[in-house]
């Protein structure tokens, strides 16, 4: 379905744009992406950021790894 993990990122952009940000105004999406791939702000009373990291699994890559920082 996708040909790199820069276009599933894309996807993954649209759809948090469709679904989460045009529906809450507290929400942002960032598009520098130098710390991290994607990047959610949340204004308003509870504050706070979410950092998503977009892993796009080929089998010829042989393995998918997962980390807890």
């Amino acid at each position: 379905m996708f040909i790199s993990e820069k276009q599933f990122e894309e996807h993954i952009r649209e759809l948090i744009h469709k679904h989460i940000i045009q529906h809450n105004s507290d929400f942002i999406i960032l598009d520098n992406k130098k710390a991290v791939d994607i990047l959610i702000c949340r204004n308003g009373e509870k504050p706070s950021l979410f950092f998503l990291e977009v892993k796009y699994h080929q089998d010829s890559h042989g393995r998918l790894g997962f980390g807890g920082s």
